[in-house]
C-alpha cells in the first residue's frame, strides 16, 4: 500500500488479513515492492531478503502465492519503452498487423550445409510471391536463416522482433521488443499462426516446441537436419504431417534426394493448405467516433472527427487539410509539447487518445517524405527485377539540396554500388510490388519541396542494386 507519506509500505492481502500478529516476526518484516500482474494490476511482490524468514514465520494458513513477474516485457511504442504483461504485448502487436496471419521463420545462425542456405532463399521468394498479400513474415532478426530469408523476401510484410535498442539491418522493419533476447524469445514463441524450421540448434528446438505446445503450425524443413529433422528436444508431433496435408508434399519435406525448387514447392502447398483451415479474418472494428481540437499558434481553430480506427497519419492529414497547411511539415503534439510519432503504426484508440483531446498543429522547417526501398533480386524468371521490401516515413530539411542528405535518404548500403532515386505518385493502393519504370529520375540537386512538393503526392523511390554475382 502507500501510506500517507507517498511511502510504498507492506499490505498485507485480503487472504491473509485474519493472521494474528505473531505470524511475521518483526525481524523479517520488510518492505514490499510493487510490480505488475498478467491483468496488468499493481501487486506485491516479495523482495529477496524475506527468503532467509525461516518456515515457521508464516504459517501456512496465511500464506500468500507471489505473484509473477517472469512475463514482464518491454515494448517500444511510439519511441516510449513501457513494460508491459505478456498478453498486452501480444495483444499490442496483433492490432497493429490488423488481421493478417503471421508466418515466423526460425533457423540457426549458420548454415551447416549449402542446400540449405539455397533452400532458405527460394522458400523465402516463393512464399512470399504466393501469399505476401494476406500474411506478413516475422524474424527476430538473426543472422543465417533469417539473414538469408530477409533478403530474398519480395514483400514490404516483413518484419524483424528485436530486443530494446538493437537493429536487424534487414529489409523489412524492426519491432522491438524485449529488454534482451531472453524476453524477445518468449514473444516470437507465442506470436506466430504458423512457424518454418530450417536446420537449427536448441534455441530453435525450444522455440518451436513453446509455438508447438499452443497450438501454432510448425513446417519443420527436415532434410535440412538439426533441430529441425527431430534433435535437441524438438517437438515430435510437429514431425508428422497434419490430417489436410498430402502425404507426398510432407516427404518431400524429408526428402534431400528432392531438388530445392521441389522441397520449397512443397513447402509452399502445405502453408497454403493450413492458411485454408484457418479461421477467417473479421473486418476491424469501425472504432467509436472522437473529436480532436487542433489548434494553431496563430489561434485558428478546427474539430476534427475521426474514429479511433483511424491511425495518427490520418489525424495530421485531416488537420493539415482544414487548416490550409503544408502536409509534408505538419506535426501534431499534446498540451504538455510532445510530438505524435506518426510512425508508430498504432491507432487512435490504441494511444488511448480520447475525444475532446486538445492538440496543437505546428509547421516546422522539415518535410516528411514516404519512402519506398526496392531490392534487386536474382534468380530465374520470374523472380528477377526489384521488389517492394520496405515502406516508411523520412524527415528531410526543405532549403537542403538531396545530395547533402544522403544519410537520411538511403538506407544503409552493404556493397560499393550506389542506389538510384526515383519518384512516384501518391496512391491509395500503395507502391506497386515489383519496380517496372513506374517513375521519373529524381535530380538530387533539388531540395525536397522541389523533387516532392508538400502536400504529401509524391513519393520516394530508392533502388537498391544487387551488389554481388547473379
Amino acid at each position: 500500500g502507500v501510506e500517507e507519506q507517498g511511502n510504498s509500505v507492506q499490505a498485507a492481502p485480503a487472504v491473509a488479513a485474519e493472521a494474528p500478529a505473531a505470524a511475521m516476526p518483526a525481524q523479517y518484516e520488510v518492505e514490499a515492492r510493487l510490480c505488475v500482474d498478467e491483468q496488468g494490476s499493481l501487486v506485491h511482490a516479495a523482495p529477496a531478503a524475506a527468503a532467509e524468514a525461516p518456515a515457521a514465520a508464516m504459517p501456512a494458513q496465511y500464506e500468500v502465492e507471489a505473484p509473477d513477474t517472469e512475463d514482464i516485457i518491454a515494448l517500444n511504442v511510439a519511441g516510449e519503452v513501457q513494460q508491459l504483461n505478456l498478453p498486452q504485448v501480444l495483444e499490442m502487436l496483433s492490432a497493429s498487423f490488423e488481421n493478417r496471419a503471421r508466418i515466423c521463420i526460425l533457423g540457426g545462425t549458420a548454415f551447416h550445409d549449402p542446400v540449405s542456405e539455397a533452400l532458405t532463399a527460394e522458400l523465402s521468394r516463393r512464399l512470399s510471391a504466393q501469399f505476401g498479400e494476406e500474411v506478413i513474415f516475422v524474424t527476430g532478426g538473426m543472422k543465417g536463416v533469417q539473414e538469408v530469408f530477409a533478403n530474398n523476401c519480395l514483400t514490404p510484410g516483413l518484419y524483424h522482433l528485436v530486443p530494446i535498442g538493437q537493429a536487424s539491418g534487414f529489409p523489412g522493419q524492426d519491432v522491438e521488443v524485449g529488454a534482451d533476447l531472453d524476453q524477445r524469445k518468449k514473444v516470437f514463441g507465442k506470436f506466430g499462426d504458423i512457424y518454418i524450421t530450417i536446420e537449427g540448434g536448441p534455441g530453435v528446438a525450444q522455440e518451436a516446441r513453446d509455438a508447438f505446445e499452443r497450438g501454432a503450425a510448425v513446417v519443420p524443413m527436415i532434410r535440412t537436419g538439426g533441430a529441425s529433422e527431430g534433435k535437441m528436444n524438438f517437438p515430435a508431433g510437429a514431425l508428422e504431417a497434419p490430417p489436410f496435408v498430402a502425404p507426398e508434399h510432407w516427404e518431400l519435406l524429408k526428402s534431400k534426394e528432392a531438388s530445392v525448387e521441389e522441397s520449397a514447392n512443397a513447402a509452399v502447398e502445405i502453408v497454403g493448405a493450413i492458411l485454408s483451415q484457418m479461421p477467417v479474418p473479421q473486418p476491424l472494428d469501425a472504432g467509436e467516433e472522437v473529436e480532436i481540437i487542433v489548434r494553431t499558434m496563430a489561434g485558428h481553430e478546427v474539430v476534427v472527427a475521426l474514429t479511433t480506427a483511424h491511425m495518427l497519419p490520418d489525424l495530421v492529414a485531416t488537420a493539415a487539410e482544414a487548416l490550409g497547411l503544408p502536409l509534408g511539415q505538419t506535426r501534431l503534439a499534446l498540451m504538455d509539447g510532445s510530438l505524435l510519432d506518426t510512425n508508430c503504426g498504432l491507432s487512435i484508440g490504441q494511444l488511448g487518445i480520447p475525444s475532446g483531446t486538445e492538440v496543437s498543429a505546428i509547421v516546422v522547417n522539415m518535410l516528411v517524405v514516404r519512402r519506398h526501398i526496392y531490392n534487386a533480386r536474382g534468380g530465374a524468371p520470374p523472380y528477377r527485377g526489384s521488389y517492394l521490401t520496405a515502406s516508411d516515413e523520412v524527415e528531410l530539411d526543405v532549403g537542403v539540396p538531396l545530395c547533402q542528405q544522403f544519410e537520411k535518404l538511403l538506407p544503409p548500403q552493404t556493397g560499393p554500388f550506389p542506389p538510384s532515386l526515383a519518384a512516384i505518385d501518391a496512391s491509395p493502393e500503395g507502391a506497386p510490388q515489383k519496380w517496372e519504370e513506374h517513375g521519373l529520375s529524381v535530380d538530387p540537386e533539388l531540395c525536397p519541396e522541389e523533387a516532392f512538393g508538400d502536400q504529401g503526392a509524391v513519393e520516394l523511390v530508392v533502388l537498391m542494386p544487387m551488389q554481388g554475382m547473379d
